[in-house]
């Protein structure tokens, strides 16, 4: 069974190495390099899994947040939020949804692949050999 990931990022670099992390895990990628993108994005896409760049919550506008959000908790998407630093406070309240796990950039790749894969319920097995 084929996962989908939606990848909420606005650096190219770190888009390349998320697609390229989820495809050796056989999951298709969808990128929204803003939260505006994704909420246009999500009705149209089946998303087992959300990598969500915080800081772009911190900087979108609260509107945009508080509906991304609103529709998160009317699933059971979970969410990986990706953030800069260790967080001490989360003003637009994203990073205190159930459905959250937080990763603190820079990360061990092998780290980060291992979380995803319990996210989407893949074993390691589901990796492939490239």
């Amino acid at each position: 069974m084929s996962r989908n990931v939606l990848v909420i990022e606005s650096n190219e670099l770190l888009v390349r190495m998320y697609q390229s992390i989820f495809q050796a895990m056989q999951c298709s990628v969808a990128h929204a390099a803003t939260i505006g993108e994704a909420l246009q994005l999500l009705p149209g896409i089946r998303a087992d899994l959300i990598i969500l760049d915080a800081r772009l919550a911190d900087d979108a506008s609260l509107e945009a947040v508080r509906l991304l959000r609103a529709q998160l908790e009317a699933s059971d998407i979970p969410v990986i939020a990706m953030v800069s630093r260790p967080l001490s406070t989360d003003p637009n309240g994203m990073l205190d949804s159930r459905y959250q796990s937080i990763v603190t950039k820079p990360f061990q790749v092998s780290v980060f692949a291992a979380l995803a894969r319990r996210k989407l319920g893949l074993n390691s097995a589901t990796m492939s050999a490239t």
